[in-house]
């Protein structure tokens, strides 16, 4: 790992410690339905700090994209940013239902519900799509 990374690396790892603490102490110590600092409510200190994480790596994915003209480091940037986004808004979750809705899928599985099993097949739709251009960034 170089040496420029390491402070960096450590600094998002206090700051993960720190998010930790705030839930043991404020989040779930408060006794309310909800509360920023629970870590698992969406929309809370936890959630806010992964979006701002990964906003973080493609920025440095994207810079380092323009710096070297590398389109592997491209598809990185546009991929991260694919998560972001769709994590920010959902569309996983919301494309799940339609998948579900659409092939009728019943609740199997472990118990998953179709909307589930409709993620996953959405998500691995993303991810296959991801690899080919990858693969063919790579080619170049």
């Amino acid at each position: 790992m170089p040496a420029t990374l390491k402070p960096w690396l450590y600094a998002l790892m206090l700051l993960d410690l720190g998010v930790l603490i705030a839930h043991m102490v404020l989040g779930s110590a408060t006794g309310a339905s909800w509360s920023f600092f629970d870590v698992t409510r969406d929309g809370g200190l936890a959630e806010v700090v992964g979006y701002a994480k990964l906003a973080l790596v493609i920025g440095m994915l994207g810079g380092r994209a323009f710096r070297l003209k590398d389109w592997s480091f491209t598809v990185w940037t546009a991929l991260c940013t694919t998560l972001l986004l769709d994590d920010i808004v959902g569309i996983h979750e919301q494309m799940g239902v339609v998948i579900a809705r659409g092939l009728g899928l019943p609740r199997f599985l472990l118990h998953l519900r179709g909307r589930d099993i409709g993620e996953i097949i959405y998500l691995a739709g993303v991810a296959s799509l991801t690899l080919l251009i990858l693969g063919l960034a790579w080619r170049r």
